[in-house]
């Protein structure tokens, strides 16, 4: 995706990542786990804070360990 802003053009790499949102009976509230990263989970009163938690969850777990994602190891490639 490309974006056009003052004469300068930016790259920008949109990644989605599979969730799964659990119920939590004892507090009432939802928590969600990505498996794509090992670890990253969150928690939140409604599913919409869930997802909007986990984002920042998966931001953070992507952040830490770029070439990383469970299961296998991102490899770049040279032209």
């Amino acid at each position: 995706m490309k974006k056009q802003v003052k004469n300068k053009t930016f790259l920008r790499s949109v990644m989605t990542y599979p969730v799964i949102v659990h119920e939590d009976n004892e507090s009432g509230g939802y928590w969600v786990e990505c498996s794509a990263f090992q670890g990253c989970y969150s928690q939140g009163k409604t599913i919409e804070d869930c997802l909007v938690n986990i984002k920042e969850a998966i931001f953070l777990c992507a952040k830490e360990e770029p070439n990383l994602i469970k299961g296998f190891i991102k490899k770049s490639v040279s032209a």
